[in-house]
């Protein structure tokens, strides 16, 4: 199901920086993902709202391949929850599993919310 609006995805997604990280990754083991994959989400949980990180960064922490940091964002059963948006290519934005117009708009509406506290 592809969401009517990022007005709908905000008010029906908490943000993964409201939710326990150890929590996300036990149901994350339960549903059968690795050690090398919940290193992975462990290290995207830590990117916070306004900030981005390469799949070569994540793909360093964790001793894997860019490649494979792609298909486990690919395969994120927690978007944008668990905020794979948030990993970008080192030269371009990357794919996202709603098209690259949507990760675009998550991520400039996450740079304005960071934008407005900071301002506060």
């Amino acid at each position: 199901m592809i969401p009517p609006s990022l007005e709908w995805f905000v008010e029906h997604n908490p943000p993964a920086e409201l939710l326990d990280a150890d929590l996300i990754l036990s149901v994350l083991r339960k549903l059968g993902f690795k050690e090398r994959a919940l290193c992975v989400f462990q290290h995207l949980l830590e990117v916070r709202p306004g900030q981005t990180i390469t799949y070569g960064e994540l793909a360093r922490r964790c001793c894997v391949s860019p490649r494979y940091v792609g298909w486990l964002m690919r395969h994120n059963p927690f978007f944008p929850i668990v905020p794979c948006h948030r990993v970008v290519g080192k030269t371009d934005l990357g794919g996202y599993i709603l098209g690259t117009a949507v990760k675009r708009a998550l991520l400039n509406l996450e740079n304005e919310w960071k934008r407005l506290n900071e301002a506060h």
